[in-house]
């Protein structure tokens, strides 16, 4: 019980000098301003490249007549998205037509998290690499290293207490990112219907859920893989700082 009492101290105490206020506001700066860029984007329509198919759409008296629609005005856009973008769409928008499941009216916090995930999960995941260089760059700014080293510690024990504290970064970071982001979605659409049917593609297959369903899926999706960049970014810094040598 000692033993682990003494890992998780050290495992704190790297949390605290990789979470500085600076970094933290860094961070924070980030997703809003990722946030900001993306909230205008997912509010802009490509008018100009359907704007044959604007008459067909307000003439339509169900939304399966405007999903008929948006099918065909999706196929003249090939060249501007690639065939293979256009191919899948389509395929959703006719599972919507043949299961009868209408599309969600306008958008909600949920439908923002899940369209923006990739784009903020992306840069959490460059972060999260720059942290894993922060927690050797500090202890050598500090000249700490020598003295850390010269611990009843083993280089493996140290190394397993970084990557301990790596995994538990990155699980703060994206729980940061996500909460941050599904607040500003419900912000500017507001938080109901999260129990709305999702139509998505994965590996090759489409799938049927709920948004919520749907934005826990890809959360997990995502910390499976900033737990796998960070980890080899760890790796990667302590080889080559001549870590992996034995004492």
């Amino acid at each position: 019980m000692e033993e682990l009492k003494r890992f998780f101290k050290l495992v704190n105490l790297e949390l605290i000098k990789l979470f500085s206020w600076k970094n933290i506001l860094a961070l924070l700066a980030t997703i809003v301003l990722l946030n900001a860029g993306l909230l205008w984007i997912f509010n802009t329509d490509i008018d100009d490249a359907t704007k044959d198919y604007d008459k067909k759409m307000k003439s339509a008296t169900n939304w399966k007549e405007k999903i008929e629609v948006q099918i065909e005005a999706n196929k003249s856009l090939e060249d501007l998205l690639g065939k293979d973008k256009v191919r899948m769409s389509n395929e959703i928008l006719q599972y919507r037509l043949d299961h009868n499941i209408p599309p969600l009216e306008g958008h909600n916090a949920w439908d923002y998290l899940s369209y923006t995930s990739s784009f903020i999960n992306l840069a959490i995941v460059i972060f999260i690499i720059y942290l894993a260089s922060k927690i050797y760059s500090v202890e050598i700014d500090n000249h700490m290293e020598d003295f850390i080293f010269s611990q009843d510690y083993s280089r493996s024990y140290l190394l397993h207490v970084k990557m301990v504290s790596m995994l538990f970064s990155v699980l703060i970071v994206l729980l940061l990112s996500s909460v941050l982001t599904f607040v500003i979605g419900g912000i500017s659409y507001g938080f109901e219907d999260s129990s709305a049917k999702m139509v998505y593609y994965f590996n090759h297959k489409i799938y049927l859920s709920s948004f919520m369903k749907r934005s826990f899926f890809q959360f997990v999706l995502w910390l499976l893989s900033a737990i796998a960049m960070g980890s080899i970014s760890l790796s990667l810094t302590e080889i080559f700082k001549g870590g992996m040598m034995p004492r």
